[in-house]
């Protein structure tokens, strides 16, 4: 592969980089489970790191990076995750108006995103596609990664989940391409999370309510926004009626530039720019690898409620989800004929 760029010296590993000292800063791109073990060679040579999402495959290696990372002390290098959706306009004015209070208490919020259609052919493109061994799982943490982050950056730190995952309920593979979840916030809010891979045309729908009204975020530049004159709590204690409501105002609030021609190059480029701004001692990180890290923990989580049947509280220990990730790879080299044992 080095062949195609002759001209740029190449190394066989983020190690043999780091010792050569030939980078000032590193975007790590590498291959999903290598994520976590390029990112520390780097990081402990002193070199600052984005890494692709995921930021790792599962909990227990998002948790051994961000120890790593902060045992280097005080002066450790910038490390920084490429949620780049987080500088979407849309997703920015969203979290402006959820954390301005401008819904009021959060209560819920549903996403349904099923536009992550996939035929046979992409899951046969690479033997590392929809595997344990090579992915490390499927939807929950090659196309949902930036829906979980922005989920948790709107809403907060997961408590709770509870799940149903189809694993190759579309295709012929042993990870999951089908979610449904429920997700419970410390702040009370509770999230609704339904996505696969197999289902077209497919939506991609937010909405998100609270005590001051709703918000719907649906494939166009615009919020729409439904508020309550009085907010719903407020209005419940003083209504005399048994059937009364707050009275309610719909409105639009325009967000313009989302999706330019290069939209998805957009916001990369805003995600390389703020991380470049965080080394430079110039500007914030758009997603701070202690936040990044809680769309792992929550992805993990999924798997294991859906793996028990059963709701489960977060954080879930290491060896919770080493023994379900273990029963998914035995599963899939059963699968695949191989002896297990």
């Amino acid at each position: 592969a080095l062949a195609a760029w002759s001209t740029v010296p190449g190394f066989a590993d983020a190690a043999a980089l780091a010792a050569a000292n030939a980078c000032d800063a590193a975007v790590i791109a590498t291959p999903h489970r290598d994520h976590p073990v390029s990112a520390l060679s780097l990081l402990r040579a002193g070199i600052p790191c984005l890494v692709e999402k995921p930021f790792a495959v599962d909990a227990i290696a998002a948790r051994a990076l961000l120890a790593a990372w902060r045992g280097l002390g005080p002066a450790r290098p910038v490390l920084a995750v490429n949620h780049m959706q987080r500088s979407d306009p849309r997703h920015q004015a969203l979290h402006r108006l959820v954390a301005g209070g401008g819904l009021g208490r959060i209560q819920r919020a549903h996403w349904t995103i099923t536009d992550w259609y996939r035929p046979d052919a992409y899951y046969r493109s690479s033997p590392w596609r929809g595997t344990w061994s090579g992915e490390g799982g499927g939807l929950l943490v090659n196309q949902l990664p930036h829906q979980l982050d922005l989920l948790c950056w709107l809403l907060g730190e997961p408590v709770a989940v509870t799940a149903r995952c189809g694993f190759g309920a579309h295709h012929a593979v042993t990870v999951e391409d089908e979610v449904q979840a429920i997700i419970e916030f410390a702040s009370g809010a509770v999230a609704t999370l339904v996505s696969s891979t197999g289902e077209a045309p497919g939506d991609n729908r937010l909405e998100i309510a609270g005590t001051g009204g709703r918000v719907v975020v649906e494939g166009t530049d615009d919020l729409r926004i439904v508020r309550n004159a009085l907010a719903s709590d407020a209005f419940s204690r003083t209504a005399t009626g048994i059937f009364d409501r707050p009275a309610a105002i719909a409105e639009t609030l325009a967000v313009r530039g989302w999706q330019p021609a290069d939209g998805r190059g957009v916001q990369h480029a805003a995600s390389l720019a703020a991380f470049l701004g965080a080394v430079r001692g110039t500007g914030d990180l758009l997603a701070p690898p202690d936040e990044a890290a809680r769309a792992v923990e929550l992805a993990s989580a999924i798997h294991v409620a859906a793996h028990q049947g059963r709701r489960v509280a977060l954080p879930i220990p290491d060896e919770g989800i080493r023994t379900v990730l273990a029963d998914f790879q035995a599963r899939e080299r059963a699968a695949a004929g191989v002896a297990v044992g």
